[in-house]
């Protein structure tokens, strides 16, 4: 996930593109990545676990890690890259449920699909 990040925050176009570009761009490489069954589905198993000391410490450092890399692409907002993490969060949720399978408004709304 971070080397996902950090491709976009510090990639050859960043100097054209505003923070919000950046983070949207940023969302959908990581969209693209939770795709994949595997990886999404570690990253569940992994939240599950957090009650397990060491666990728990990986993946704070991990999402230290994270933070420190969207923060940087925002120019240290921590509303932004709190904002970020959150949709960022739905849109794995709404690929754990195949929410692009369901039609109906509830899951337009959680899916970002509005038509």
């Amino acid at each position: 996930m971070a080397r996902t990040l950090s491709r976009f925050a510090w990639d050859s176009e960043r100097a054209e593109r505003t923070p919000e570009e950046t983070l949207q761009v940023a969302r959908e490489a990581l969209a693209v990545l939770v795709a994949h069954r595997t990886i999404l589905g570690f990253l569940a198993h992994a939240n599950r676990a957090a009650g397990e000391p060491l666990v728990r410490e990986a993946i704070r450092r991990c999402y230290a890690t994270q933070v420190d890399i969207v923060q940087a692409m925002v120019d240290g907002d921590a509303e932004a890259a709190r904002g970020w993490f959150g949709a960022s969060m739905i849109d794995n949720m709404a690929a754990m449920l195949d929410l692009d399978e369901v039609d109906e408004p509830w899951a337009h709304v959680l899916g970002g699909r509005f038509s």
